[in-house]
């Protein structure tokens, strides 16, 4: 009898892609865009802005933004009115999905789109959520981060990665992770859009003085535990003061604060202290556009995970601070980590803050370059996730 119900279940879920393919065939060939929505809940993870802003200069594509609330207000990170706003000055054409003055969701299917590109796979209400959206549109995906941990697939398998049109992957070592657990055939290794920065990069040529410290919020129990705070956070300030010859930005992941008040390693106000003693010696960056800050800075000093991949163009070192209990780094984290300097204490960190920054010793310079080779991340991702859909559909612009 199940297998009865999963083959209809399938049958009906190949009828429904059919009619997908033949109506969007259909708008192209009499001379409509595609549109594509870009459904977002937080700006510190919007992380596609080459994909959005070379599909607005296409002749197939029409896309917007569709801003709306987590589902738990406790989860977001930012205010609505701010989200929006954060949309409203990076791109043209955004659409609300919540109305704020009945305090009501809004059906993505009343914007009409044909694709939808998910920020993420939780806190989205019935009238929102992929399941509810795959019978009018097809739906495509990349992890807000570099790569997805083999447990976030399996745990949004069934409600998210099965609906899938196409799962734009980073590279062939992730893929190689996954490929036990993973059937399906709609993978593609395309890189990630927010390396596309990269490319066309106006470096300054200013020297390189700033120091960014990083770190993670996994202070909880059941997180990843990358967290190293407990040792490093009030280590780091201390020696950020007492070396004023560098310049700082402190860049915590946007949940630290709750984090360390949530497990009571801190009060609010201690919170705030801690914070506000960052910003009498640098700068604090909450902002989801930090590649500038990456880009000429002279170190990355972190306990984060896709920070790892991200920071690996800049060819600049990075003092990975680390946790024994750390779990499900990607595959791609794990090559990059050994050509990483790594500590795992304050003694550790001490030594490395001298040899790394004080004498300028990088002595696994030539084994990052090695690998940022080796892995070829800067792929130009928007160009061949554009090309993607476009060989889905059997199209070509004119």
């Amino acid at each position: 009898m199940l297998d009865l119900k999963n083959k209809r279940r399938e049958i009906k879920k190949f009828l429904r892609s059919k009619f997908l393919f033949l109506k969007l065939k259909l708008k192209i060939l009499l001379g409509y865009k595609l549109r594509v929505c870009f459904f977002v809940q937080e700006t510190q993870k919007w992380n596609a802005q080459s994909l959005y802003d070379k599909m607005a200069k296409s002749n197939i594509f029409e896309p917007f933004i569709l801003v709306s609330p987590m589902l738990d207000e406790n989860s977001n990170r930012n205010s609505y009115k701010d989200c929006i706003k954060f949309f409203q000055n990076n791109c043209d054409c955004v659409e609300l999905g919540y109305d704020d003055n009945i305090k009501s969701y809004i059906d993505i299917k009343k914007f009409k789109p044909d694709i939808v590109f998910f920020q993420q796979p939780w806190q989205l209400h019935n009238k929102q959520n992929p399941k509810h959206v795959s019978k009018f549109a097809f739906i495509y995906y990349f992890s807000y981060a570099i790569c997805d941990s083999p447990n976030f697939i399996k745990m949004n398998y069934n409600n998210f990665f099965v609906l899938l049109k196409k799962y734009f992957i980073f590279n062939q070592a992730e893929v190689d992770e996954i490929k036990n657990f993973y059937k399906a055939r709609n993978l593609a290794i395309v890189g990630h859009p927010k390396l596309d920065i990269y490319d066309n990069y106006s470096q300054n040529n200013s020297p390189k003085n700033t120091i960014i410290f990083a770190p993670h919020h996994s202070l909880h129990e059941n997180s990843l535990y990358y967290s190293t705070f407990d040792w490093s956070g009030k280590y780091m300030l201390e020696w950020a003061k007492s070396h004023l010859e560098f310049k700082y930005i402190f860049k915590p992941h946007p949940w630290l604060k709750f984090r360390l008040i949530q497990t009571k390693r801190m009060t609010e106000e201690e919170v705030e202290n801690y914070y506000q003693e960052w910003a009498k010696i640098g700068e604090c960056c909450d902002d989801g556009d930090y590649f500038d800050i990456f880009m000429n800075s002279k170190c990355l000093i972190t306990d984060c995970g896709s920070f790892l991949s991200e920071y690996l163009p800049t060819k600049q070192p990075v003092i990975h601070l680390r946790n024994k209990k750390a779990i499900n780094y990607s595959a791609t984290n794990r090559l990059i980590m050994q050509r990483y300097y790594k500590a795992y204490n304050a003694a550790e960190l001490e030594k490395l803050l001298d040899e790394v920054l004080i004498q300028n010793n990088d002595y696994k310079k030539l084994e990052r370059l090695e690998i940022l080779e080796a892995l070829n991340i800067q792929t130009n991702a928007s160009t061949k996730i554009i090309n993607e859909i476009k060989k889905d559909l059997n199209i070509f612009e004119y």
